[in-house]
């Protein structure tokens, strides 16, 4: 290989290199809230899900509103709100 394509192959990976790491840092200077979908089969009215899992994410929810203030959250989604009637096979 040339001296010439060498310096080209490395002025082309210090480039790539700059742009990953300025949009990562750009990435994290904007904190984007993020969502967790919690999901099940059955809907938010479903006695496992009213005395098992819902309190389980509130506490996980109230847990990392300590943590990590206004920065995640978890959601729940389940029954056909997380398939469609029309689409579950």
């Amino acid at each position: 290989m040339t001296s010439k394509k060498m310096f080209y192959i490395v002025v082309a990976l210090g480039i790539c290199l700059l742009v990953g790491v300025s949009s990562f840092n750009a990435s994290l200077a904007r904190a984007e809230k993020i969502t967790i979908k919690a999901i099940s089969a059955w809907g938010k009215n479903h006695s496992g899900v009213v005395k098992d899992y819902l309190p389980y994410i509130k506490r996980a929810n109230e847990m990392l509103q300590k943590k990590y203030p206004g920065e995640v959250q978890i959601k729940y989604i389940g029954g056909s709100e997380a398939i469609p009637t029309r689409d579950q096979p």
